[in-house]
């Protein structure tokens, strides 16, 4: 293949610009967004955003103003018109204030295009001229213009914006400390505007620069970058008046009924601090918060973090009328969790709307313990130098998807639960019908009222028969809902399985068509003789039947748990129906690391094989999932130990060795949907404790101290095990 007689080069048309803009930008607030970013990166301490009449398409102007430090000549053309200039990736402070400078790709003034239809832009830096730049944006949409045929016009003229008594000074006014000078700063003007901007989008205007950075910082987050040399103002027409000024963070956001903040490292160690109420001062918190698979760190890298909750009820509020619907209306249009990258906050996480982390998911699976997204403002810290991976998407809308992107979200839920387990202690609730005597269906036993009857009554009275009758319905109709609740507890632990099983049965499916295929092919070799067929066959056949065994085995774990209608109890050997259970989580065992054993004698008793592998599954999952937060070194095990007592009752007892169950959390460990995983739902134990009691008139315990140092819980079954 010839080269040709000469080198032939890209030639992007003009209309790439305009694409690049729209495409890379993606609404007009992130434009104003992208335009005040580089004044932060300018070292400027004060931002003008002035919106000038009319605010309509067509016609008005947008004005970007900053004190920064502003740009020479040779700045100008060297820098400011190379689009996609590297020049930020190697000057990663600003020259004064040493900031960590937010643009690195060199696209961000491409922003300009979306806000107005021609762009000036004015710039100065102390003591020299005003560099000056025009674009009209219209010459880029001619289909037929090439890039390199737009003319720019620019230029440097005598300083008469950026100096004293210039437009500078008239525009920040007594904002800016005069001694600070008006003879340096940046000017982008935009002229005329592309869309109109109405109440609805200067509302949302307002709302993203007064989070554009964060709150001041805790105390104990010192570490953070300070942004209080960062202040952000707006100039609005007359009819928008209310949201002109300094653009700041609501004051009653400061005040939080419940408050977690403090650090996460990259091995998932965390250091926090609690606030609420039920505690006199503040509640440290150091523990292993999320933990990597084994040799790993977060993919994210370090984390801090600040989330502050309210109640939005009248007593969690305490407020009242106008005063508390305007708190919560308050509240709905700051909650969220909002990323900050270097105290700059990483669209468009925490806007409204924006449930990232899937908060309001969670809480619809436990409404008792979770959080839903519109109580919570959030604030989660990273850095470009120490969080290298969370790299924005090319449009400045999110972070790229990944590990490290996914191990961010898993730490910050992590932490969130944290916080949700001390709310859920001092919040408070109804009496769980659990707790009553003879367990959740205990409440609807008649019995009692039909001795009552029966004694006042005379024999034959027709009140007798309309309750006897009524007390056998209550009864009959107890039955169903217990019938229809064993099934939903066997398919809530089935839906436990089924991902495993898939995963296995595939394999064990393929294993089988690839010996199928190579066998046939081998069979049609002439290179091998009858006899050698035969051989190949008859291996193949061994293959294939040890692969339907493990189909087999698969489909044996999972029967008990169909959704056919149960039948009798039948005599099962209990140790066998136990290994059963752990078998479904061979593979959770396997990959955790985690040695399952199984101690007692055989025990025959009469029972249902499914409801003894709930108990099994549920209470041993539980224990993998503790015992895999331990410290890479420690031992992680898990013991089930079954026994028959004098009294004829047996018990089933699952200890591991994991961090055990905080003195904070024992009284609360039956109840439904309290949970200590981060995403736990809660009802583990329920389920276990409900087929315990109300089938086999036992009771569920959390014994003081197991054998292998960590939680153990002792089922005790007396009914149907004869």
């Amino acid at each position: 293949m010839s080269d040709g007689d000469a080198a032939v080069r890209l030639r992007p048309r003009a209309r790439l610009i305009r694409t690049l803009g729209f495409e890379l930008i993606s609404s007009e607030i992130v434009a104003v967004i992208e335009l005040v970013k580089n004044s932060y990166d300018a070292d400027a301490t004060l931002v003008l955003v002035r919106l000038i009449d009319p605010a309509e398409a067509g016609a008005g102007c947008l004005e970007i103003w900053d004190d920064g430090h502003g740009m020479s000549e040779e700045t100008l053309r060297s820098t400011w018109l190379e689009i996609a200039t590297p020049y930020r990736k190697y000057a990663r402070h600003s020259e004064v204030r040493r900031r960590r400078v937010l643009g690195e790709k060199g696209i961000g003034r491409l922003a300009v295009g979306r806000l107005g239809r021609q762009l000036e832009l004015v710039s100065r830096r102390r003591d020299g001229q005003e560099a000056v730049l025009k674009i009209d944006w219209s010459v880029f949409d001619d289909e037929n213009t090439y890039l390199d045929e737009i003319p720019i016009v620019w230029g440097v003229q005598d300083p008469t914006v950026f100096r004293n008594g210039g437009d500078a000074e008239q525009a920040f006014g007594d904002r800016l400390d005069p001694r600070e000078g008006y003879d340096h700063g940046t000017l982008v003007r935009m002229s005329p505007l592309v869309k109109t901007w109405d109440e609805s989008s200067i509302t949302e205007l307002h709302r993203a620069l007064s989070r554009l950075v964060p709150a001041s910082p805790d105390r104990s987050l010192s570490h953070l970058p300070s942004t209080t040399d960062f202040r952000i103002f707006l100039d609005l027409p007359s009819e928008y008046q209310s949201h002109s000024g300094e653009v700041q963070s609501a004051e009653e956001l400061a005040r939080p009924r419940y408050r977690l903040l403090g650090t996460v490292d990259a091995d998932g160690r965390a250091t926090l601090v609690y606030r609420g109420p039920g505690i006199d001062a503040e509640q440290t918190i150091e523990k292993v918060l999320w933990k990597p698979a084994r040799g790993q760190t977060l993919a994210c890298g370090p984390v801090t973090l600040d989330i502050r909750v309210w109640d939005r009820d009248t007593e969690g509020l305490g407020l009242a009328g106008r005063e508390l619907t305007d708190f919560r209306r308050l509240l709905d249009q700051a909650a969220g969790v909002s990323i900050y990258r270097d105290a700059f906050r990483v669209m468009p996480y925490g806007e409204r709307g924006n449930d990232w982390l899937g908060l309001d998911g969670r809480r619809v699976q436990n409404p008792t313990l979770r959080l839903s997204n519109n109580q919570i403002v959030g604030q989660i810290f990273i850095s470009a130098d120490t969080n290298p991976e969370l790299r924005d998407q090319t449009n400045r809308e999110g972070l790229m998807s990944g590990a490290a992107r996914d191990d961010l979200k898993d730490v910050v839920i992590a932490a969130i639960a944290e916080l949700e387990t001390r709310r859920f202690d001092v919040r408070p609730r109804r009496e769980q019908a659990t707790k009553k005597p003879g367990g959740l269906f205990g409440r609807f036993d008649m019995a009692p009222v039909q001795e009552a009857v029966h004694r006042r009554l005379p024999k034959g009275d027709a009140l007798i028969e309309v309750i006897d009758d009524k007390a056998q319905d209550i009864t009959e109709g107890v039955d169903e809902v217990k019938e229809q609740l064993a099934r939903f507890s066997r398919m809530a632990t089935l839906g436990t399985l089924i991902d495993r099983v898939i995963h296995e049965a595939r394999t064990a499916v393929a294993n089988i068509n690839n010996t199928a295929r190579f066998a046939l092919r081998d069979l049609q070799k002439e290179m091998y003789t009858p006899t050698e067929k035969v051989g190949l066959a008859q291996d193949g056949f061994r293959d294939v039947e040890r692969q339907a065994g493990v189909v087999g085995l698969l489909v044996h774990r999972i029967e008990p748990f169909g959704g056919r209608r149960r039948g009798r109890p039948k005599l099962v050997e209990l140790n066998a129906a136990v290994v059963d259970g752990l078998a479904v989580l061979d593979a959770d065992l396997r990959v955790n690391g985690v040695n399952a054993e199984v101690l007692g004698k055989d025990i025959h008793v009469t029972a249902d094989p499914a409801e003894i592998q709930e108990i099994v599954v549920n209470l041993v999952q539980n224990a993998i999932y503790w015992v895999s937060t331990l410290p890479d070194g420690e031992p992680r095990q898990v013991i089930v130990e079954l026994a028959r007592v004098e009294s004829g009752a047996v018990t089933l007892t699952v200890s591991d060795s994991g961090p055990g169950v905080p003195p904070e959390a024992r009284e609360h460990i039956f109840e439904p949907y309290y949970s200590r995983r981060p995403n736990g739902v809660g009802l583990g134990l329920s389920i276990v404790g409900g087929v315990v009691t109300d089938y086999y008139d036992g009771e569920l315990e959390l014994l003081d101290s197991g054998s292998l140092g960590g939680a153990s819980f002792r089922a005790t079954l007396r009914r149907r095990i004869g």
